[in-house]
């Protein structure tokens, strides 16, 4: 009888074929809203909703909202933008759902600026992305380029990135057709330049997109202070030329900015 009794109990808090606290079978579910949530949570929630496992049953995959193509990590770092199947729509047994995230500082500071905001005159190019600057939230997001008319002899236009998710018919971080010609043609600058600044692309007040890349345009790099001429003593080579004995050592002026090198 006590064997009897033994083998009912197992059974009722086993089973025929284990534990009774088996993970639920997915099931299909209504994608909700995590605009704004941050990824590591939005994860969480999407896999307790749907009773996701790591394998094969569809589960969250973190992708950059921008073209850069980064890495986002599921922490507080990141934020959910949107997603595909987009909110509202059905999220399918055995398909993946797509995290389009930014980084958390990059989403508060595009829903601050629904708009592209002006450029500061009074503010160097090189520390428009320092910290408390205008750009400073969004730096991985910048580029530098030569306004048209304004082009250097050698330049080297932007790098263009098209990688589209395969099966995603509609992928919000691939960037959309007017965004990229604008910046085009543009020849690059460095971020560090002394150019004048002359304005951005997108231009001022233009309706932004959140992860949207952003131009900052300047004009002619001023005359450098350093030669790589013909010298007053003959031969050719790097620096002043001013006729100093000193100078027949061909030092590089930017390795040296004094005579005495």
């Amino acid at each position: 009888m006590l064997l009897v009794v033994t083998l009912m109990a197992l059974h009722h808090f086993f089973g025929s074929d284990g534990p009774s606290s088996e993970e639920p079978e997915p099931v299909a579910v209504i994608v909700p809203d995590l605009a704004g949530v941050q990824l590591d949570l939005a994860d969480a929630q999407l896999r307790e909703l749907g009773h996701r496992n790591y394998v094969d049953d569809g589960e969250p995959r973190a992708h950059d909202l921008s073209p850069r193509e980064r890495y986002p990590s599921p922490d507080p770092e990141w934020t959910v933008v949107t997603t595909r199947p987009a909110a509202g729509q059905s999220w399918e047994v055995g398909k993946p759902i797509y995290l389009f995230a930014l980084q958390t500082t990059e989403y508060v500071w595009f829903t601050a600026h629904p708009s592209m905001p002006t450029m500061p005159s009074t503010v160097a190019v090189a520390d428009l992305t320092a910290q408390g600057q205008i750009l400073y939230e969004v730096e991985e997001l910048v580029d530098f380029a030569h306004a048209p008319g304004h082009e250097p002899e050698i330049a080297s236009t932007p790098l263009m990135v098209d990688r589209p998710i395969a099966g995603l018919a509609d992928d919000p971080s691939l960037e959309p057709p007017g965004e990229q010609a604008a910046r085009a043609n543009l020849a690059r600058a460095s971020q560090y330049s002394d150019a004048p600044l002359i304005g951005s692309v997108p231009p001022t007040g233009t309706p932004l997109r959140a992860g949207q890349l952003l131009t900052v345009t300047v004009g002619d790099e001023p005359p450098s202070e350093y030669s790589s001429g013909h010298t007053s003593e003959g031969g050719y080579g790097y620096g002043y030329g001013g006729g100093d004995d000193d100078d027949d050592f061909n030092v590089p002026g930017w390795a040296c900015p004094t005579r005495f090198c």
